[in-house]
């Protein structure tokens, strides 16, 4: 049931919420499915992307 009601998601939402995940789990994420794919190889997901190492 969870599953189905993910897929309703409409894509800009998907993408706010996978904007919140740390850098290694976001691209980890495109393995769900095909569509999670193609929305974490969006441009907009990436481009504010913090890659300074923590002290």
């Amino acid at each position: 049931m969870a599953e189905a009601e993910a897929e309703r998601l409409p894509d800009w939402l998907l993408l706010e919420i996978l904007s919140f995940l740390p850098l290694g789990d976001r691209v980890r994420s495109a393995r769900v499915c095909r569509r999670w794919r193609r929305l974490v190889q969006d441009k907009t997901l990436w481009k504010n992307v913090d890659l300074t190492p923590y002290p």
